[in-house]
């Protein structure tokens, strides 16, 4: 079996999309176990089987059909819209057919998808293997006996933010967070004695950041059956990692934030039954306010955080946005805020939490200053195809070292709200940084600088 097979088979079984290849009589001769299960049908209910005969893939049968009598071998992408009914779902689907002419018959790639339909077509290929991988959305690599690269798909490479030519002969290890050999070694001698298995492995992109992927492994053996190293489909995990860490944030409030609020209630309304002085009944009263206010406080912003992943991204107008907390953070904290550069509408892309976003910056800058002349200066800049928003403050300032861990979430240093702050910026495409006011001086102050997507 030559690698470009061995590649496909590899993609094909360990993919999670659903695959299908139907011969000219419109029988389907092959499925992966992903359609299986989206179509919630056992592979005898679907192979040799005619595409009519299969309740959930009729809508198919036409498409298909046109396909075989077109006799052309050029990948085509076409959209569909299903009565959800045929699919057991409540409301009508959207699908989106890949397919292309192989030597076994018409294979077809389905993506059940309510929202993204395009149309394209590319130009013919002697290999559609070739086509296949190079357009998959996962990462699919092969390497030989010493852990080499010696074959690489487009999106891998675009993936751990490398060329081709930068992966290829070199060894997947030194693109990992893996400290050493040992976990390679490992690797390739389970793979050795034929073992296949799926494991996480963190990539490390030439900027720094991680890129956590699920690798689905196999042998792969020549012609003659000889090990000759090991395939793998390689897919980005990162939206159900930070969908995880937002879990264990969010569980992480109820059980050390909020829980200890309770406890501060609990045992100031112990006082307000005893025999104290009036000034005692009277602190105690006011700390089970600002406990509640904190509690408050901080369930709003859960609330808010809850919704961000179902909200639209679209273009908004900063400057607006920004003028409007910028009145409120003066009244509310007797600050004196510098505006620059915020004279005309600024379109960004963002989401309707854009002001929460930008007021907790505000807040942070005027809540934690200590000072009674409280400045904030906020500057706004373009950076390529972002915009920047600085804003320093003449506060106490941050030291070195918690500048490094304050969007940490498992540690919250910046405290729930710049916590959020970090998780908003990503959700818009942006990210957000936090330096000196005065460099190499932290004790003049801090300054935080947002950067979102401009409008096109």
């Amino acid at each position: 079996m030559d690698m470009d097979r061995v590649l496909f088979q590899a993609m094909v079984d360990g993919s999670d999309e659903g695959m299908a290849v139907v011969n000219e009589d419109l029988k389907v001769v092959y499925i992966n176990a992903a359609l299986c299960s989206t179509l919630g049908l056992k592979t005898a209910d679907i192979l040799d089987h005619h595409l009519n005969e299969i309740s959930p893939l009729e809508f198919l049968a036409d498409r298909v059909a046109e396909k075989v009598a077109a006799k052309t071998s050029i990948p085509s992408r076409s959209a569909l819209r299903v009565p959800g009914d045929a699919l057991g779902k409540e409301a009508d689907c959207r699908v989106v057919l890949d397919s292309v002419r192989t030597p076994g018959g018409i294979f077809v790639i389905l993506r059940f998808d309510e929202e993204h339909a395009t149309v394209f077509s590319r130009r013919e290929a002697d290999l559609p293997y070739d086509v296949i991988l190079d357009t998959a959305i996962d990462g699919v690599a092969v390497d030989d006996v010493k852990g080499r690269f010696t074959y690489v798909n487009r999106a891998l490479a675009k993936m751990i933010g490398r060329t081709r030519e930068e992966l290829l002969g070199r060894r997947w290890v030194e693109f990992t967070k893996v400290p050493d050999d040992d976990f390679l070694f490992e690797k390739m001698a389970l793979r050795r004695v034929g073992e296949t298995e799926r494991y996480e492995l963190e990539w490390v992109r030439p900027d720094g950041s991680i890129v956590p992927t699920l690798v689905s492994a196999s042998p792969y053996y020549d012609e003659h059956g000889n090990f000759v190293g090991s395939v793998a489909v390689i897919t980005d995990i990162s939206e159900l990692k930070e969908a995880e860490e937002t879990v264990k944030f969010y569980l992480s409030l109820l059980t050390h934030d909020i829980s200890n609020q309770l406890q501060v209630i609990l045992t100031s309304t112990g006082l307000l039954d005893s025999e104290l002085p009036a000034s005692y009944v009277d602190e105690a009263r006011r700390d089970i306010t600002e406990a509640l206010e904190r509690c408050n406080r901080l369930i709003t912003k859960i609330k808010r955080a809850a919704k961000m992943r179902d909200l639209p991204i679209g273009n908004i107008d900063l400057t607006s946005v920004l003028k409007e907390k910028i009145k409120v953070v003066e009244r509310v904290y007797e600050a004196k805020v510098h505006v620059e550069n915020f004279e005309r509408p600024i379109m960004v892309r963002a989401n309707a939490l854009l002001g929460e976003l930008l007021w907790n910056l505000l807040e942070n800058a005027a809540r934690h200053n200590p000072r009674e002349d409280k400045h904030i200066w906020v500057k706004g800049f373009r950076k390529d195809e972002y915009f920047g928003i600085s804003i320093e403050d003449n506060g106490p300032g941050i030291g070195d070292a918690k500048k490094a861990i304050l969007f940490d979430k498992s540690r919250r240093s910046g405290g729930v709200g710049l916590t959020l702050v970090a998780h908003m910026a990503r959700e818009c495409g942006g990210w957000v940084e936090v330096h000196d006011r005065v460099e190499g001086n932290p004790s003049q102050g801090a300054k935080f600088v947002l950067y979102l997507p401009l409008a096109e």
